[in-house]
């Protein structure tokens, strides 16, 4: 009902290593609870501003808000251990051809803050479909050890 997690988990493989990242929200105590299993297995408590979200959250609330070009909007985003403001902006309206077919769509530049293997070498973009369905068409991001381009293949509108 709020839009804002109650958890969040990232599970990394790479050739010889394996990650898993988890966290929980404890929204009343404004606290989140970190669990970071990889080479190690450690558990941080951060503290958190109420409106706090993660990535995948963050796309789920860019999809409520106006999005007309020049907007721009602020969250606080938690990314491992480090609560950063994001600021989203709309950059303008375009058509994206993916393998579900070509999507009048809404681009927005979302710059991630990531640190490490997977900071940006360029902010991540999302576009979202031009209409009422604000489905994610496509995102990419030039990350330091390569790019990522993940593009809509199918949709089917869920129940009402």
């Amino acid at each position: 009902g709020t839009g804002l997690p109650r958890s969040t988990s990232i599970d990394s493989t790479e050739p010889g290593y394996r990650r898993v990242d988890t966290t929980r929200f404890d929204r009343l105590a404004g606290k989140a609870t970190v669990r970071e299993k990889g080479k190690f297995d450690n558990t941080y408590e951060i503290d958190v501003p109420p409106d706090t979200l993660d990535f995948v959250a963050l796309v789920f609330r860019l999809r409520t808000l106006p999005l007309e070009p020049g907007a721009r909007h602020e969250f606080q985003v938690l990314s491992r251990r480090r609560v950063t403001k994001v600021v989203a902006e709309v950059e303008g309206r375009e058509t994206v051809s993916t393998r579900a077919g070509d999507f009048p769509a809404v681009r927005v530049r979302v710059p991630t803050q990531f640190s490490g293997k997977f900071s940006e070498k360029n902010p991540t973009h999302l576009w979202l479909s031009d209409d009422a369905r604000r489905i994610v068409v496509q995102i990419t991001s030039d990350f330091s050890v390569g790019h990522a381009t993940a593009g809509l293949v199918a949709y089917r509108p869920g129940k009402p």
